[in-house]
């Protein structure tokens, strides 16, 4: 069992990781993962290796097991892709080893985030806490604009979404385009558009997943997400656009429908599965073909990764659990990581199994990460 042995490879995890896109294989995973947990935790401890096989073959013989190429060595691989609150280590198949994550002050990201009204006034908007007035109102979870389409806008007020490290917001705008927003991020955008005039947002800095209404429900009016010297344009579609301060790139996927970029007198166009990078320093535009689900998992509660290196995996986990890395070892860094983490967890569970896969030592000191 590559697992259990921590050889699994790169080009295995690999493997599983885009195999694991599919629907129905995640159904039939998740279904593994409840027997191995009922393995693990509810059965008898096994004397021996030829006990342990013994087991799987009968546990093969379920209908809910997986079928795949070399079945249950890659399924057993597979276990690293997912933290699923347990550890199970080399050569301890049989002693019941529960991930047991230490008290610390690092809190999970929630809901959370701070509207800024034309006037200049603050409001803080978390789970629990109401806020309505006549143009807007959020349960604490989400924000949603009214459209008063009798009312006609005499003057642009423009209002402000802040969402802090530790936090993500949903929210609604007046024309019906949703809008989810992710940690460290802050959106400035109108009460309401104006008719017959192009709907303009921007993204200060941070990523921002957008599913616009279409133009059709707006007298054609063009849908536009600004980004310093950076426009995507659209007439109705599903994206998601990423330029965080410390980032020097911009970082633009398209989901479904068709939207047209303009950087630096350079138009551009996308098709679904497509991710425009435009370097701010080099003024270079890259355009790779990506698996559009997969990179925009963070909406839905997944940290997927692909190859990523640790140090590009710190940082977003920095951002979402508001806390800092500090690599004593350099070289920790550069290590490649593919692998799937649930965000709603403590942050240990992400680390545990980063340890176990990668042999990467680390200590937690208040909200400070040390990579040994």
């Amino acid at each position: 069992m590559k697992y259990f042995s921590k050889s699994a490879s790169l080009k295995d995890l690999e493997y599983l990781s885009d195999w694991l896109i599919e629907k129905e294989n995640k159904k039939h995973f998740e279904n593994f993962i409840k027997l191995n947990y009922y393995v693990e935790y509810n059965l008898m401890d096994f004397d021996s290796e030829i006990e342990k096989r013994k087991l799987f073959k009968r546990i093969q013989k379920k209908k809910y097991i997986i079928y795949m190429k070399s079945s249950l060595k890659y399924a057993a691989a597979l276990l690293i892709l997912v933290s699923v609150g347990y550890i199970l280590t080399k050569n301890q198949f049989s002693k019941k080893n529960e991930v047991v994550v230490i008290e610390n002050n690092i809190e999970i990201g929630t809901d959370k985030a701070t509207l800024t009204l034309e006037d200049g006034t603050n409001v803080a908007l978390e789970k629990g806490k109401e806020y309505k007035s006549e143009k807007v109102s959020s349960d604490g979870e989400k924000i949603v604009y009214h459209s008063n389409k009798e009312k006609p806008v005499e003057k642009i007020a423009f209002n402000y979404l802040t969402i802090p490290r530790g936090g993500e917001f949903y929210m609604e705008l007046s024309d019906g385009t949703k809008v989810w927003l992710n940690a460290d991020s802050q959106f400035k955008y109108p009460v309401k558009f104006v008719q017959g005039k192009p709907r303009d947002v921007e993204l200060i800095y941070g990523e921002a997943y957008f599913d616009v209404s279409s133009s059709v429900l707006h007298n054609g009016d063009k849908f536009r997400v600004k980004k310093d010297n950076h426009f995507i344009e659209v007439l109705g579609t599903e994206f998601n656009v990423k330029a965080y301060k410390n980032e020097n790139t911009v970082e633009t996927i398209l989901v479904e429908g068709k939207v047209s970029i303009n950087v630096n007198d350079s138009n551009e166009e996308l098709v679904p599965n497509h991710k425009l990078v435009y370097n701010e320093d080099s003024k270079e535009i890259y355009i790779n073909k990506v698996d559009a689900a997969f990179e925009t998992a963070w909406k839905t509660g997944l940290l997927r990764f692909k190859n990523k290196s640790l140090l590009e995996i710190s940082n977003i986990l920095e951002r979402w659990y508001d806390i800092e890395f500090v690599f004593e070892n350099e070289t920790a860094k550069n290590v490649k990581i593919t692998g799937v983490f649930k965000k709603y967890q403590n942050v240990e569970h992400a680390l545990i199994t980063l340890e176990n896969l990668n042999r990467i030592n680390y200590k937690i000191e208040d909200r400070i990460i040390y990579i040994k």
